[in-house]
């Protein structure tokens, strides 16, 4: 079971070794359930929850004694990312991290940016790269999903008829050809498991750019930093982010500029414009039934309205 879900755990970590000739029968089921390495504990379903919470509680502990300092930002930044969250990396380099789990330790390394229920860094930009404006500290999900397939891409380098090379092919199911053709024709799983499934999920988008042997020298920093840059959250946060006052000229007099914006406005696809293309046969509002100009859509109308007065950018 053990080489099942975590093929690439080294053998001599392994706390307890256990034969049928040494143990009660009792207690080789036991040792097929549950495997102790470096104070992880693996079960025949993935890392215990005991080990998940136990994790949890020590985090916490830390970023309850690092809040009693006044560190400055960078050592916050450090101490999140490389530090208080060292275990959970270990882990993830054999075992899918679950959701909620990622949800709590985001959370706890979260309050390290709090004050007082203030928030002293915007969330957002916490995860973006350093020349979107941010902090590059990846999130949990993609940072753990790399270690995940760092250690899968080690397996499949060992030596052709290494056990635990074979039996990562096998697990990895049909989709072992996604890293490898050559493995068309090994052994395979009907479908991977979610270990797995994940790694290729991660494997895809990073080599969609970027070939495999340039994934494999990328630090993993970087490679979170490529998985979080195609996230939804963190695109969102790079059109918020956009400098709009680019696309002005300030040497340019405001009646010129206004000419600009006009000319721009002129071909947003109004209902009167789209009318006057002969794309549609009506110019009223799809809303409010009134005619749809660009003043009516970005200012009049109830829609817009109501977006302006939840949109901190206003028009």
């Amino acid at each position: 079971m053990f080489a099942k879900n975590y093929g690439m755990l080294p053998i001599d970590n392994r706390k307890y070794l256990v034969t049928q000739n040494t143990l009660s029968s009792n207690m080789i089921l036991y040792a097929q359930q549950c495997l102790f390495t470096k104070r992880v504990t693996y079960t025949s379903s993935g890392v215990s929850l005991k080990t998940w919470h136990q994790t949890l509680k020590q985090l916490r502990e830390d970023v309850n004694e690092a809040l009693a300092y006044d560190f400055p930002y960078a050592v916050k930044r450090y101490l999140a990312l490389n530090v208080f969250r060292g275990k959970v990396w270990y882990i993830a380099g054999t075992a899918a991290l679950p959701r909620y789990i990622a949800v709590k330790i985001t959370s706890e390394v979260l309050r390290l940016f709090w004050s007082d229920k203030t928030a002293l860094v915007k969330t957002g930009k916490l995860g973006l790269p350093r020349q979107f404006g941010g902090w590059n500290i990846p999130s949990v999900t993609n940072y753990a999903a790399t270690y995940a397939l760092k250690s899968v891409l080690r397996v499949l380098d060992l030596q052709t008829g290494h056990p635990a090379r074979q039996l990562c092919v096998y697990f990895l199911g049909a989709q072992a050809k996604v890293i490898s053709p050559a493995y068309s024709g090994w052994a395979q799983g009907n479908s991977a498991t979610p270990f797995y499934a994940k790694v290729i999920a991660a494997y895809k988008k990073l080599t969609t750019h970027n070939s495999q042997r340039e994934v494999e020298d990328m630090r993993n920093i970087e490679l979170a930093q490529k998985l979080d840059e195609t996230s939804p959250e963190n695109l969102e946060e790079k059109q918020k982010n956009f400098p709009w006052r680019t696309l002005i000229n300030a040497n340019v007099p405001g009646e010129a500029q206004d000419v600009t914006w006009k000319y721009g406005w002129s071909v947003l696809q109004t209902r009167t414009v789209l009318r006057r293309w002969g794309t549609t046969t009506t110019d009223k509002c799809v809303h409010c039934n009134q005619r749809e100009t660009n003043e009516h859509a970005m200012v009049q109308c109830t829609v817009a309205k109501t977006f302006l007065a939840h949109s901190e950018y206003g028009i």
